[in-house]
């Protein structure tokens, strides 16, 4: 087959140039990461209230612990004096 008989189809209407591709995968791939930031950032704040919670959850579990060992030493002292 002779060069002159394969059809070139490059100047063909609406057929992307090549820097035209790359240029919309350049914004399909800058469109993603700015999604995966959203999302990275999202995560990032749910950690953090997490990490609150379970703070405040010891907290509150420490206090617990403090006043049952109250309790019983309070327990203890009146089972002595019956």
């Amino acid at each position: 087959m002779d060069p002159h008989e394969i059809e070139d189809t490059s100047d063909w209407l609406g057929s992307p140039s090549r820097l035209e591709t790359v240029q919309h995968y350049a914004s399909v791939l800058e469109e993603d990461i700015q999604a995966l930031k959203r999302e990275l950032r999202a995560a990032k704040e749910n950690i953090a209230g997490l990490v609150k919670m379970n703070d405040e959850l010891s907290a509150d579990l420490t206090r617990a612990r403090a006043w049952l060992a109250n309790r019983e030493a309070e327990t203890t002292v009146q089972l002595g004096e019956i």
